[in-house]
């Protein structure tokens, strides 16, 4: 059987081919994610489509890449995630380099199940979108 750790790595190859199929089949149904109230795509995301849907709105403001990462799984389905991403503005090409931390809970069918996540300075990724 597959780990969180991998399983959150296909996912999140899925996530940036933008398979939103191939995403849908790792997300719960009850999964719940909120993002900080200074971004644009502030809010709470629920299920499948709430992830593809957050998805599909940073997509729409953002080229994501990936500077560094360190994934760490934990006690009761729990994966760490620390992550410098870059956000490159698609309306303007500005780009901000930002440290965010993901915590990532998983079902016990290893289905993704919720995200709490925390940007260093959401308010900086929010300036350039």
């Amino acid at each position: 059987m597959a780990s969180n750790k991998e399983r959150y790595a296909a996912l999140q190859s899925a996530v940036m081919e933008q398979d939103f199929e191939k995403i849908r089949g790792f997300i719960a149904e009850d999964f719940v994610m909120m993002e900080p109230d200074a971004l644009p795509y502030a809010g709470k995301f629920v299920g499948p489509e709430g992830f593809v849907d957050v998805v599909r709105q940073i997509r729409e403001r953002y080229e994501i890449d990936i500077v560094s990462s360190v994934i760490s799984e934990a006690e009761n389905d729990v994966l760490l995630c620390e992550f410098v991403f870059g956000f490159k503005s698609l309306r303007t090409g500005e780009r901000v380099v930002m440290p965010v931390i993901d915590i990532f809970r998983f079902s016990p069918d290893g289905k993704l199940l919720r995200g709490d996540i925390y940007y260093q300075d959401a308010a900086k990724v929010a300036a350039i979108a």
